[in-house]
Formats: C-alpha cells, sequence, structure tokens
C-alpha cells in the first residue's frame, strides 16, 4: 500500500482502474467525473479493467450497485477511504505535449483496438506508426506529459489533466483536475485488494472526505461550465486515454 499524496506510488491495480471509460458508465457505476461526484452521473472515465491485465490483477466486470441508502450496500471494510486528507496539491502535475497532427483517428482506433485484443503494455507503442508513437507514449519524468505515461516501461498514468488543460485553455485549470483525478486513488489504497466494486464506491465517496478540497480546487479554478464542457470534450467512447490522445496528438 503507498501514503497518501506521493503521486504514481498507487497499486497497478488502482493504476489500472483509470484506464477504461465507457465500460463501467454502461453498467452504471458511481461516476468519476467531476459532475458524476457531484450529482451521481453518468461516470465518462469510470472505473474498470482494460483486456490487458494480467491475472493477478483481473477483477470482474463492474455490475450496477445497488441504490444508496439501502441496508445492502455497506460501506467498503477497512479505510477505504482512508481517513482524513490527502495533499492533493502535492500531486505531480506537468503541462501538456501537443503536437496537434501526429496522429490520425484511423491511428487512436488502431490502439483502442489493440487494447481490445489484448495487447499488453508497453506493446501498445506498435499499434501506432513511430510518428504518433513519440506523441502519445512519454515518461512521467519528462518536462511536458504526453497522453500516456509510463515509468521504466510500466505503465504508470493517463494525462487526464491535460486534456482538460487544452480543452479549457487554461494550465491551471488541467493541474487541478489532474490533482483531483489523482487523489481519488490515492485515497483508496486500503481498499480491498480484487474488488472493483468497492473501488468505484470508495472514488465516488473520496470526492467528499479525503479529496474534498481538490474537487472543490476544480470548481473554483476552472468553473464549472468550463470544466464540464472540457469533460465532454474529453469523453472517451471506452478507454479514458481517447480524450488526452485526441486534445494532445490530433486535434479537439
Amino acid at each position: 500500500m503507498s501514503k497518501p499524496g506521493v503521486g504514481f506510488a498507487v497499486s497497478m491495480t488502482v493504476t489500472l482502474a483509470l484506464i477504461t471509460a465507457a465500460t463501467a458508465a454502461t453498467a452504471g457505476c458511481g461516476g468519476l467525473t467531476l459532475a458524476d461526484d457531484r450529482d451521481g452521473g453518468s461516470g465518462r472515465f469510470d472505473a474498470g479493467f482494460p483486456p490487458d491485465d494480467p491475472p493477478s490483477v483481473v477483477l470482474p466486470p463492474p455490475t450496477k450497485p445497488s441504490p444508496p441508502n439501502v441496508i445492502d450496500d455497506p460501506d467498503p471494510p477497512g479505510d477505504c477511504p482512508i481517513a482524513g486528507t490527502v495533499n492533493a496539491a502535492a500531486l505531480p502535475y506537468k503541462s501538456p505535449y501537443v503536437a496537434a497532427g501526429s496522429c490520425t483517428t484511423a491511428d487512436l482506433t488502431a490502439l483502442s483496438t489493440y487494447v481490445d485484443n489484448g495487447g499488453t503494455f508497453p506493446g501498445w507503442k506498435t499499434a501506432v506508426p513511430i510518428g504518433c508513437q513519440g506523441c502519445i507514449f512519454g515518461s512521467d519524468t519528462e518536462t511536458l506529459w504526453r497522453p500516456i505515461l509510463e515509468n521504466g516501461g510500466v505503465l504508470s498514468g493517463i494525462n487526464v489533466g491535460g486534456c482538460i488543460a487544452v480543452a479549457t485553455g487554461s494550465d491551471a485549470c488541467g493541474r487541478a483536475y489532474q490533482q483531483w483525478y489523482e487523489c481519488r486513488p490515492e485515497a483508496c489504497t486500503g481498499c480491498p485488494d480484487g474488488d472493483s466494486a468497492a473501488l468505484q464506491k470508495c472514488m465516488a465517496a473520496a470526492s467528499k472526505g479525503p479529496c474534498k478540497k481538490a474537487f472543490d480546487e476544480v470548481s473554483a479554478i476552472c468553473g464549472d461550465v468550463a470544466v464540464g464542457d472540457a469533460e465532454t470534450a474529453c469523453d472517451g467512447t471506452k478507454y479514458a486515454f481517447e480524450g488526452p490522445i485526441r486534445a494532445q496528438c490530433i486535434g479537439l
């Protein structure tokens, strides 16, 4: 388990939980966009697992949760989410690398199809041309962040905040969004291993508890209308990397 506020030092299970966008949303799970956490919306960036997960971290497909405030929907056991507050301001963020025109919509489709078919990371890179690879993939230690981040050949994150920064024209908004987005898995490292339902419930609850300050910062810095429009622009049909790739490498 990691300690809150240490950036990318979250479990691979939680990191992978942020990759799939629409698959869990169609199951009616708790949301992971700003609007979802406020209103219980559709969950465009909802938790789920891509087909390339190794068996040790594969979780069952998310199921539709019980309605709120019912007896058979107990809180997850343990510190899930953690008590106290995550220092989201200490979580890493770097301005997005933008090279619109480096990739095409067909390249993005090819990458999604590769992941659909069980392609493993870092093999994802082979799904797109070299020039497109250079825009999509990059180290989380670089000065500017690409859409898909890695460290030592291991997937380390998705630059959702970079897409929000491009869509709003505000790097400060992108930073606030990324730090809120990453705050929730930091707050949920105490959830039972392999329990996707508990993890999803925890992430929704985190914005009202350990990550409330980060949640409020997004509204204060971005404005609710602007960030809502940006979330729509950064929406993916299936994977959370779709929006960042469109914004940074194709062009919104």
